[in-house]
């Protein structure tokens, strides 16, 4: 999102593949991300950071189209691109398949499933210092915690296990139509202003829910 609102190049490896200290968000889903303004120079920091960086050339891949998705809160310029940039591909000799995603026809479930994971995790990354410095934290964070310690150990379990399914489910739908990597828009809306907001995740959080890696070029 970072680099889609900045017009810069921006790639999160595979969740595990990068080693880091600090404060957490929700350990099982962060990693180190990149902004660059080159595919150059983004090949040569992910070697520096990413574990076992070893970037190959093979056939020319196969690209996977997703069904839109999003709602009202998702700007249809953003889906009318990707699929300007999918024939442009497919007239360069791109093979491109078009198929629905897991969450498709259950949105509302699997974000409700990717936001009970992030904030039952930062509630137990931040369990020690919240109880004794609860009233120094910002409102909005505060809020975000209290919403994770209210989410049950049963919960959180069944995040998990939800996630396991989606992993395989999306490794399903890539094998059967060979599909080497999917295509969306970066962002579901415009670069925010103010630091209010971080903007509209929707097009980012299910692939890191899966753990898997993303990169968005500015197009």
């Amino acid at each position: 999102m970072p680099a889609s609102f900045c017009g810069v190049i921006g790639y999160k490896p595979t969740a595990g593949r990068t080693r880091f200290d600090g404060v957490a968000l929700a350990p099982t889903l962060d990693t180190i991300g990149l902004l660059t303004r080159s595919v150059d120079l983004l090949g040569r920091a992910a070697a520096a950071v990413v574990d076992g960086w070893a970037p190959t050339e093979s056939r020319p891949p196969r690209v996977g189209v997703p069904h839109p998705w999003g709602y009202r809160r998702l700007h249809e310029e953003g889906w009318d691109a990707v699929a300007t940039h999918a024939a442009t591909l497919r007239a360069a000799g791109f093979e491109i398949a078009e198929r629905k995603v897991p969450w498709n026809d259950a949105l509302d479930m699997w974000a409700g499933l990717v936001g009970d994971l992030v904030h039952a995790e930062m509630a137990e990354v931040h369990a020690q210092w919240f109880e004794g410095f609860s009233e120094l934290y910002r409102p909005r964070t505060y809020e975000a915690v209290e919403r994770g310690r209210a989410v049950s150990g049963a919960r959180l379990r069944e995040c998990g296990q939800r996630r396991n399914e989606l992993i395989e489910r999306l490794e399903e739908a890539a094998r059967d139509t060979a599909i080497d990597f999917w295509i969306c828009p970066s962002a579901g809306s415009v670069a925010p202003e103010g630091n209010e907001s971080t903007g509209d995740s929707w097009m980012t959080c299910f692939w890191s829910y899966a753990r898997l890696p993303c990169v968005s070029l500015p197009v």
